[in-house]
């Protein structure tokens, strides 16, 4: 059976029979053992002697992002283990795949366990998620013309009161909204609230029963004659709560922006006013808004942007949405991920004293862009990281043109006088890749197997070559991926 989630430290009485990213189905030691060693027969006998009223079978939720265990499901039967661990794998596991962030993900266990619990005692729990469920799960999209992947969490018979007259329906719990249905007699209800324009939420005594009272800015709504009302409003409190907490920060899968408690506070609580005085005491010299990189396969995280004024950061945040997010969701590899997101910063901090940052990725670079895959006859989903002007030693005289660094290909180009350079290396190709003194200035020399190649005049020569580095290196490293897995030490400060 279900019982709700309870925090459980891992024991060696135990023993592992399942397990997949998120769930683990054990067996306790001494019971339908193959072999019979002596742990087996030491927890059989402490058993058959104190007499303990120990399930044999567990189901147990791991935390992705800590060695943190809950119990979510025991019995003595095998079969009816096995039922609860087909449940898991067909109705919990692919809508847990879709979601990146370890709270969220145990947040929705927390909620959908406790939800069977709920309706365990009133319904045959096979039919929870199968056809009722799955009919349920139909006609709240079709009804509340929700999209598909508004996952819904449970639904509640219950009754909807309007004035002194109960109306009875279905109120369902999705991940974002609160929806009742009636249609007795023809008269249909329908009622759709979003849980981030709930202002409160209460157990109050009803002429007839005790109901739960949602409000809003405009309106109040009473349901009533729950099966049991206190772990449904549990439930309703604790999806509000996080949609709440979704709202309070503006994140995706890669990228968050926070902003400094004190300025900018709707609601001035202990901790905000305690911020606040504690920087306006030490005169902390801390910019009110920052936007952090999270490493997606680890609770890692990076400052990336800071700025004191709320349109600075705002800015910045829609270049990640608009320029950076469609990039990154075209890859799959975290350490790639990492690589991209760290070239491209650290070229926008190249460039960022020289150019407008509202213009390096708009009209300048959306030109460039276009020129890359024009000149050098590039496809599509080759990506352009940074260009660079410099200049192309070719003996004693430099041309001065522009070299266009992308994931794969390091590029220049030279059309002064109608006199065309064009230059194609595959960053696979290069064998060294350095630092050295020309006639006038430093320039950075790239050899590859027949050729070698002076490059020079660059703005910020230092940092230029360090892009060109990673870049090589990642580019190395994708190809020996096949050998074995890579790790390249981060290098942003990482932010507590």
């Amino acid at each position: 059976m279900w019982v709700k989630p309870l925090q459980i430290q891992i024991s060696g009485f135990w023993s592992t029979d399942r397990a997949n990213p998120y769930f683990i189905l054990q067996r306790r030691r001494g019971h339908d053992e193959r072999r019979s060693g002596l742990a087996t027969l030491l927890v059989a006998t402490i058993d058959t002697v104190l007499d303990n009223k120990i399930s044999r079978y567990r189901i147990l939720y791991k935390r992705p992002d800590a060695e943190i265990y809950f119990l979510i499901a025991e019995t003595d039967k095998k079969e009816d283990i096995e039922e609860h661990w087909k449940w898991i794998e067909v109705n919990m596991m692919p809508t847990l795949e879709g979601i990146d962030v370890a709270d969220d993900i145990s947040d929705f266990v927390q909620w959908k366990i406790k939800s069977l619990c709920t309706e365990a005692a009133y319904e045959d729990i096979g039919d929870i998620e199968t056809e009722k469920f799955k009919n349920a799960t139909k006609k709240f999209h079709k009804v509340f013309n929700m999209s598909m992947d508004e996952k819904l969490v449970i639904y509640y018979s219950c009754s909807f009161w309007r004035g002194r007259v109960p109306r009875q329906g279905y109120l369902y719990l999705s991940v974002n909204y609160l929806c009742f249905y009636s249609g007795l007699l023809g008269k249909e209800i329908t009622i759709v609230i979003k849980f981030t324009d709930i202002i409160s939420l209460e157990r109050v005594h009803n002429i007839v029963s005790e109901t739960i009272r949602i409000c809003t800015r405009l309106h109040k709504y009473h349901f009533g004659m729950f099966r049991k009302l206190e772990e449904t409003f549990q439930i309703m409190e604790q999806i509000a709560n996080f949609a709440a907490k979704k709202s309070t920060d503006r994140a995706n899968s890669y990228f968050i922006l926070q902003r400094r408690r004190g300025p900018d506070e709707r609601r001035r609580g202990l901790t905000t006013l305690l911020v606040a005085t504690i920087d306006t005491v030490l005169d902390n010299k801390i910019n009110r808004y920052r936007i952090l990189y999270k490493r997606p396969d680890a609770e890692i995280y990076f400052l990336i942007a800071e700025a004191d004024k709320k349109e600075d950061i705002e800015e910045h945040w829609k270049w990640i949405e608009v320029i950076m997010m469609p990039t990154l969701e075209g890859i799959d590899v975290a350490d790639d991920i990492n690589d991209f997101v760290q070239w491209k910063i650290k070229t926008l901090c190249t460039e960022v004293a020289y150019e407008d940052i509202a213009d390096i990725e708009t009209e300048e670079f959306k030109n460039a862009k276009k020129k890359f895959h024009k000149v050098f006859n590039m496809p599509i989903d080759e990506k352009l990281v940074i260009y660079y002007s410099c200049s192309f030693w070719r003996g004693r005289l430099p041309r001065q043109g522009y070299l266009y660094l992308s994931v794969n290909y390091l590029c220049f180009y030279s059309d002064l006088l109608g006199k065309e350079i064009t230059i194609v290396i595959k960053f696979t190709d290069i064998i060294s890749l350095e630092r050295i003194h020309n006639i006038v200035s430093e320039t950075i020399r790239i050899c590859t197997r027949l050729h070698e190649y002076n490059f020079g005049m660059f703005r910020k020569l230092e940092e230029t070559f360090q892009i060109m580095e990673q870049i090589a290196n990642f580019a190395a490293k994708k190809l020996l991926s096949r050998k074995g897995a890579f790790r390249e030490e981060d290098h942003f400060p990482a932010v507590t």
